[in-house]
């Protein structure tokens, strides 16, 4: 696994970027069900019979984990909403 990123080639108004905003609008939608189902997780871990430690260790990775998704669908939207 890599964490190079490809930069696709293309200027705004041209049909490539019109598909790349559609690529960018879908990987946003993935990213935001990723993220629902990351903080229903978090929800029932905290119910599991566990050490309180652990629970909280749990769940603060799961939620620094949506909070890098959150990231990385606001990096593709330039902190604007997706259309």
């Amino acid at each position: 696994m890599t964490n190079v990123v490809e930069l696709r080639p293309g200027r705004p108004g041209d049909p490539t970027a019109a598909a790349a905003l559609r690529s960018d609008a879908v990987l946003v939608g993935l990213l935001n069900g990723m993220i629902e189902r990351i903080e229903g997780v978090g929800a029932q871990v905290a119910l599991l019979d566990r050490s309180p430690l652990q629970i909280e260790r749990t769940v603060q990775a799961l939620l620094d984990a949506a909070t890098a998704l959150e990231q990385a669908a606001d990096m593709l939207t330039d902190g604007r909403e997706p259309r």
